[in-house]
């Protein structure tokens, strides 16, 4: 290294919105409004957005073909809402931040799409930045009926932005609160987090989940609780004591968080 040339390190700064829905197998309504759920201030950079239930989880749908017809209307209703939000659209020419495209509107445009069943995972960016998002793989991890098919799971995207590598996980883990289900859940996790595999570029070996991943963000219908009787967690929620809370929350005690 030459010391009387440090190297330059570029730092951008860019916002992501992360959101995750289970809407218990129902599409989206013409008269649906994604408005006050997708609303950021500023908007958002990217927007990584998760589903589980898009479709209902009968046996036509797990074990036959896969529908995705609903998965079609909920990505056109994100991109009518996304390009529509308060701060996405102006005349002004761009600063700095790049929030604005001269002479035109801000724009987001869709980078990664996946289905498995009923979880959907959907990854959107600002125009501007769709040239810096590199090497995206896709890796996905069944935990439903008989331990492998899709109705319980995962879907992982890994993606590079600039020279930073995000790996975002949408999963719906096994429900219950009987005794064994928190357990199942925790299975759920190990089973996804070996599973996950992503190619790596000129090498015919699949990587794991964390092999040259900067940042894992992971999100969906984990289906954990709170350990504590409904009028106990009820109480804490109306004295806003999120420090009680959080100290009960099984996802927190078994190691997600």
């Amino acid at each position: 290294m030459n010391l009387d040339h440090p190297r330059i390190i570029d730092v951008q700064n860019h916002s992501i919105f992360v959101a995750t829905w289970n809407v218990a197998g129902r599409s989206p309504t013409s008269n649906l409004s994604l408005e006050d759920w997708l609303h950021a201030s500023p908007p958002a950079d990217i927007y990584v957005l998760g589903f589980q239930e898009i479709v209902p989880l009968n046996a036509g749908n797990v074990l036959g073909a896969e529908d995705n017809g609903p998965a079609k209307k909920w990505l056109a209703l994100i991109r009518k809402t996304l390009n529509n939000l308060p701060g996405t659209s102006g005349s002004n020419n761009g600063g700095e931040d790049g929030h604005r495209r001269p002479g035109g509107h801000s724009r987001y445009c869709l980078v990664a799409s996946k289905q498995m069943v009923g979880v959907f995972l959907t990854i959107w960016v600002r125009s501007e930045l769709r040239d810096h998002v590199k090497n995206m793989k896709v890796s996905c991890v069944g935990r439903g009926l008989m331990g492998y098919l899709g109705n319980k799971g995962s879907i992982s995207v890994s993606m590079s932005l600039h020279q930073t590598t995000f790996c975002f996980i949408c999963s719906h883990l096994t429900s219950g609160q009987k005794e064994g289900d928190e357990l199942r859940r925790n299975a759920d996790v190990m089973e996804i987090l070996k599973k996950t595999r992503f190619p790596r570029v000129n090498m015919p070996n699949l990587v794991s989940l964390f092999t040259d991943v900067s940042r894992v963000i992971w999100l969906g219908d984990l289906n954990y609780r709170i350990a504590l009787t409904y009028r106990s967690a009820k109480a804490l929620v109306e004295m806003q004591n999120w420090r009680a809370l959080l100290e009960n929350d099984q996802a927190c005690f078994n190691f997600l968080i």
